[in-house]
């Protein structure tokens, strides 16, 4: 889990910033995948796994359009510009994210 003031949107890289909670079974099931992706791809995007729960992320919520009281996790690709690319919730295959992230602009 990342401490939300630590994200910066326009990073220079791509960014894969997800929303999950702890008592969400999508967000556990997901999270095995999203690490394998960070250990392939750390070095060409960063990612922050955020505690939806968490009221420090309101801000961030706000500025990436997160829905409330909707399917977890949600998952946002931004380029290095912190414009979003692609939006999803819930599980997604890792096929479907290795490709997004090696598409984004800057990767």
């Amino acid at each position: 889990v990342n401490d939300p003031s630590t994200v910066k949107l326009a990073s220079g890289k791509p960014e894969l910033i997800v929303f999950f909670a702890y008592w969400d079974g999508n967000s556990r099931i997901m999270m095995p995948v999203l690490l394998n992706l960070q250990d392939q791809y750390g070095g060409q995007a960063n990612f922050f796994y955020l505690d939806q729960d968490d009221p420090a992320t309101s801000q961030l919520k706000r500025a990436l359009y997160f829905e409330a009281y909707d399917t977890l996790p949600q998952t946002f690709l931004l380029d290095a510009n912190g414009k979003i690319l692609r939006k999803w919730k819930g599980v997604i295959q890792q096929s479907d994210l290795q490709q997004a992230i090696q598409a984004a602009p800057g990767s």
